[in-house]
């Protein structure tokens, strides 16, 4: 229930289907922006600039795929249904 949170409440989405970001989302932000919720991307919510690289502390090459490349403990998209 949202009116069990406190004041301060962040609450923060991770959106990874087509059918979430283009049909749910659109419904979902009318009905929280009506019950008071103020909605903010999460660079407005830290002050950050529009500047993708001011947004990680450290960007690096991408490693060499090796036997420690395993998926073993990451949930799948199944899980979240």
């Amino acid at each position: 229930n949202y009116r069990e949170f406190p004041q301060q409440t962040i609450a923060l989405n991770h959106e990874f289907t087509s059918l979430m970001v283009n049909e749910v989302v659109p419904g979902v932000i009318p009905i929280l922006k009506a019950k008071g919720w103020n909605l903010q991307t999460s660079v407005d919510c830290l002050g950050l600039s529009s500047n993708p690289s001011d947004w990680y502390v450290s960007v690096q090459q991408p490693g060499s795929r090796d036997e420690s490349w395993t998926c073993d403990g990451t949930p799948t998209s199944e899980s979240y249904v």
